[in-house]
């Protein structure tokens, strides 16, 4: 019982590691800065 719940408890670690770096790529994607004026009109 207790290896059904360790195995469990890993993937979902690894799924997690795997999200929070796809999120990491993500926000090294993301402009940050003023907007152009032309952006405005």
């Amino acid at each position: 019982m207790n290896e059904m719940i360790d195995i469990t408890i890993k993937d979902a670690e690894e799924r997690m590691h795997k999200s929070i770096s796809a999120l990491k790529a993500e926000f090294v994607k993301i402009r940050t800065g003023r907007a152009h004026t032309s952006l405005l009109e």
